[in-house]
């Protein structure tokens, strides 16, 4: 009973009966950085490049959490970007270690944070199919029908 999505400019996260807008989305051709957190009492924060966006309340079930970028055309909007750096931990985040990982807009190393998923897609792979799990949790990722791993970054 989870899920985020992008929509018509908005991030907005699955409450379990409807979409609410957790923050507004990225500005095209700009990196940004976001974190959505669960505190374990049934609510997400999100934060756009380390500003704290909508708090709602959502029911969710992290204990058997799948990750996957779905681009689903059937309401006719997908997310047409490149992505880095995802990880995800086994507790919430404070906001004092978001502005650690935010670190200006330069993100910081996660090692010290010690993420349970982080996937860095490209640093430390060669150009394949797979993504490396640079976290405690060893789950590699694979890419499917058709993404491209390339390895440039971002400039900050």
């Amino acid at each position: 009973n989870f899920g985020l999505q992008f929509n018509e400019g908005n991030i907005e996260a699955w409450t379990g009966s409807a979409w609410v807008v957790l923050i507004a989305s990225p500005s095209a051709d700009e990196w940004t950085h976001l974190v959505v957190v669960f505190d374990g009492s049934g609510k997400q924060q999100a934060y756009k490049n380390n500003v704290a966006g909508s708090n709602v309340a959502a029911a969710y079930n992290l204990s058997t959490l799948g990750v996957a970028a779905n681009l689903d055309l059937t309401h006719g909007t997908h997310f047409d970007g490149k992505v880095d750096e995802v990880a995800i931990w086994d507790s919430a985040l404070t906001s004092t270690q978001i502005t650690t990982i935010y670190n200006g807009g330069n993100p910081a190393d996660l090692s010290s944070l010690s993420p349970t998923g982080w996937w860095k897609m490209g640093e430390g792979n060669a150009i394949s199919t797979t993504i490396t799990d640079h976290g405690s949790g060893g789950n590699n990722g694979t890419l499917i029908n058709g993404p491209i791993l390339t390895l440039d970054s971002p400039s900050y």
